[in-house]
């Protein structure tokens, strides 16, 4: 029987390592996406755009070549054409490097840009042997439509970079979506897991225990699915604003590239489109990190804990309020925490971390029910030691010795469990050995958890 546990457990969790490292596999490859859509795309378009204006400006300076007065007009006008050939020939390379389609397509336009110095070199011979009309005419014939074969042949590159962009968009979207399937996917195994690990203990349990084993179980099932629904509305709270802002920053990238509002000529916009670019890909990989890391608090919670661990008090409080901090200050909720733990001690941390939430969301409840303004809740940490207090009005001292009973609850719409407080207790003195005390304060609740 154990050895058919222990299989099924690891067959599950199996699953559940790689549905999870599919999910992050999936936004990883958005962020590729979006990189290499940068990179490409935008880049060779720049590029492009960029040889297209230097050859319109060396045109009309080869015009001026032959229009040239004397000999300093037609210094000037050389410089112009020499300075926005070497700029083509840098932007070339930077399509070259760039550049994921056929090398024919590159060459082509190249090649053409090469061929153009010979006919402006016989303009330029023209109008040094004082042959003026016949440069301009050599200029307005075979040097404009060498020009005009240049501008298709770049377009072909345009058209060639803009059908990549939108496969990379269609792509991002597809990984984005996958991504999400794979994540709820994730949250029902681990739902499972939990459910399944519950019944398999429970069969295993010995005879003589079953009475007493049953209902304990019984109850913490019941209190850990209870806080699973809390947790899975934290984490899609927490979820909700990477995955839009991971959407919006794609839809800004590509809503100023389809309407082009920048004019990549100037060295000035230019930075700024780079900086803008360079940016946007910067965040949209903080919000995969921080998707990534909440799948991982998620899938630790709700390990079981089959031996003590070592480990300071403080890291516990530090995961703990990672996980329901953002809801608290949905609601307006200040958290101020104190870290003062300076040694390791052995806990059960994820049962410490269930007893934390349980307080923090016990405090959450009391301020919106009895509508409390400007709600604090205070977490102080000490070497074996935490305290949590809160200005929420108190508990009745009627109600003191009842607080901890099992399905006893304070609320008006009898929307609790009543056995959070409970399991909270069973977890620090039964399976800890230490403490959890109640204290009213001047304002609030104090709970002490000495360990």
């Amino acid at each position: 029987m154990q050895k058919n546990i222990a299989i099924s457990f690891t067959i599950i969790s199996i699953l559940l390592v790689t549905l999870s490292l599919l999910s992050i596999s999936k936004l990883t490859e958005l962020s590729s996406i979006t990189q290499k859509l940068y990179n490409h795309p935008l880049t060779i378009t720049s590029s492009a755009k960029n040889i297209k204006f230097h050859i319109t400006s060396m045109h009309r300076y080869m015009k001026d070549v032959v229009l040239a007065k004397d000999k300093e007009e037609l210094n000037i006008a050389l410089s112009h054409v020499e300075s926005s050939e070497k700029i083509v020939y840098e932007e070339f390379k930077v399509i070259n490097d760039k550049y994921l389609g056929n090398e024919e397509q590159i060459l082509k336009p190249y090649l053409l840009f090469v061929n153009w110095k010979a006919i402006r070199n016989e303009i330029l011979f023209l109008k040094q042997s004082n042959q003026t009309i016949d440069a301009a005419n050599l200029t307005k014939a075979r040097g404009a439509q060498h020009v005009q074969k240049l501008y298709k042949a770049i377009d072909v590159l345009v058209s060639f970079t803009d059908a990549k962009a939108d496969y990379f968009l269609k792509n991002a979207i597809e990984a984005k979506d996958t991504a999400i399937f794979f994540i709820l996917i994730s949250l029902i195994t681990i739902l499972l897991i939990i459910m399944s690990v519950g019944i398999i203990l429970t069969k295993n349990l010995s005879k003589n225990e079953i009475a007493r084993k049953k209902q304990e179980t019984y109850l913490i099932h019941q209190s850990r699915l209870a806080q699973m629904g809390e947790m899975i509305s934290m984490i899609a709270h927490q979820w909700r604003q990477p995955l839009s802002s991971i959407s919006t920053a794609v839809g800004t990238m590509r809503v100023k590239y389809d309407l082009s509002s920048y004019d990549l000529s100037k060295e000035d916009e230019r930075v700024h489109q780079e900086e803008f670019m360079k940016k946007r890909l910067s965040k949209i990989n903080e919000y995969v990190q921080l998707l990534s890391s909440t799948i991982d608090d998620f899938r630790n919670f709700y390990k079981p804990d089959k031996k003590p661990t070592l480990i300071n008090l403080d890291t516990i409080v530090q995961t703990s309020v990672k996980i329901i901090k953002s809801t608290l200050e949905d609601k307006n909720i200040e958290l101020i925490v104190e870290y003062h733990a300076d040694i390791e001690i052995e806990v059960f941390s994820n049962e410490l971390m269930q007893v934390i939430l349980s307080i923090l969301k016990n405090s959450e409840e009391n301020f919106l029910e009895k509508n409390i303004k400007n709600p604090q809740i205070k977490i102080l940490t000490n070497r074996n030691s935490i305290s949590i207090s809160d200005n929420g009005g108190g508990v009745p001292i009627t109600l003191r010795d009842k607080i901890f009973d099992p399905y006893f609850s304070t609320k008006s719409e009898k929307n609790g469990t009543g056995l959070g407080l409970y399991m909270s207790k069973i977890i620090v003195e039964d399976h800890h050995k230490g403490h959890l005390i109640l204290e009213n304060r001047k304002n609030g609740v104090c709970f002490k958890i000495l360990l």
